[in-house]
């Protein structure tokens, strides 16, 4: 399961460096992988690991830097935000329309059931924004954004964690339903069941889980749970924390089992049908995927080479047919799958899906 069936790898021709992948990896309906890199570029690669197609921001500057994680909406548009802006590209990557925002846009988009994307901005604002790229409301919930990524629930409500502690609920108009005060920073993104229950992690106060009215259901204590949980099809939750460990929780809250590494900076795990665990943690100039078995034993790990970035590593993306997708040191990999796709858990990866629309279905 550990052979590489593609690489892709990103070279400025100028001064032939190489770029680090920064953003996790999206997949369209046709197989197309869309994923950022540290050069502003955006990339559409084929099934088969070519390039299909190209955007630059800016072919005189490298600082711009993809580290939101693109999200696909029903029609095919690709949403993903880069500097001040959310870009809404064809599957051509060709812009058709860019939205900006009051600050750097590094958390990753949601799409509505309507097709409203929603996407936190450094300037402390949750913008709605239409499929035609009209702002429809904005809603404060920081001083200075964060990480943190909006879940949508069934309902339409709009979950959103803050870097001063809270986790905000919004209805679809824009208007808040409650808040929840975690008492630490929260640069986890919500995930979500089928129960109305909100999970997310925090700087220092550990895992929480919320139920829809807001009101605490139970907390596991434990520093640095800044990895976005995930559920596998018994509703047990997985999460990282900076100390390279990935927790097991029951879904009441106990703890199952821990796997720990020598690693740190955990990004959020992918959990696929027959209950294997992708994991990947920062090895200071190394990054690996682990894949760990249902029982929290280690079944391989391969080397990535180093995220070259301070923020979270770039997480797993499990296609349907199997395929495991990670955003590498200097290259973007895809694993051979042999055991099915995605967990049929309500949440199974970052962003819920492969298409990353963060909403529940």
């Amino acid at each position: 399961e550990t052979s590489i069936r593609r690489r892709f790898t990103c070279i400025n021709f100028i001064d032939e460096d190489t770029a680090s992948f920064v953003s996790t990896p999206a997949i369209g309906d046709d197989g197309t992988i869309y994923v950022g890199c540290s050069f502003g570029h955006f990339h559409a690669i084929d099934s088969t690991g070519v390039q299909k197609a190209k955007f630059i921001i800016d072919p005189e500057d490298e600082e711009p830097k993809f580290i939101s994680s693109p999200a696909i909406g029903a029609d095919g548009t690709i949403y993903v935000g880069a500097e001040d802006s959310l870009f809404a590209f064809n599957s051509n990557l060709v812009v058709v329309w860019r939205f900006a925002t009051g600050g750097e846009v590094i958390s990753s988009p949601a799409i509505g059931a309507d097709g409203t994307v929603y996407v936190l901005s450094d300037d402390g604002y949750l913008y709605a924004v239409s499929n035609q790229g009209q702002m429809l409301w904005q809603a404060r919930v920081s001083i200075s954004g964060g990480y943190s990524s909006p879940a949508i629930g069934l309902d339409g409500s709009i979950y959103i964690g803050s870097d001063n502690g809270y986790l905000f609920c919004f209805r679809s108009n824009g208007s808040e339903k409650w808040n929840y005060y975690a008492g630490s920073a929260i640069y986890s993104s919500p995930a979500l069941d089928r129960d109305g229950r909100v999970y997310f992690g925090t700087d220092d106060r550990g895992l929480f889980c919320i139920d829809s009215a807001g009101t605490l259901v139970w907390r596991y204590p434990i520093s640095t749970a800044t990895s976005s949980p995930v559920l596998d099809n018994s509703g047990n939750v997985y999460f990282g924390t900076e100390n390279g460990e990935l927790i097991c929780l029951y879904s009441y809250g106990s703890e199952r089992w821990v796997f720990s590494t020598a690693g740190s900076s955990a990004a959020t795990p992918a959990v696929r049908q027959d209950g294997v665990i992708y994991f990947r943690t920062s090895f200071g100039s190394d990054d690996s995927l682990f894949a760990i078995n249902p029982d929290g034993t280690r079944r391989w790990a391969v080397g990535l080479g180093s995220s070259g970035i301070d923020e979270p590593p770039p997480s797993p993306t499990i296609a349907n047919n199997g395929t495991v997708f990670i955003s590498g040191g200097d290259a973007f990999y895809g694993f051979v799958g042999t055991s099915g796709g995605p967990a049929s858990s309500p949440w199974p990866m970052f962003r819920r899906d492969a298409k990353h629309t963060g909403r529940l279905q």
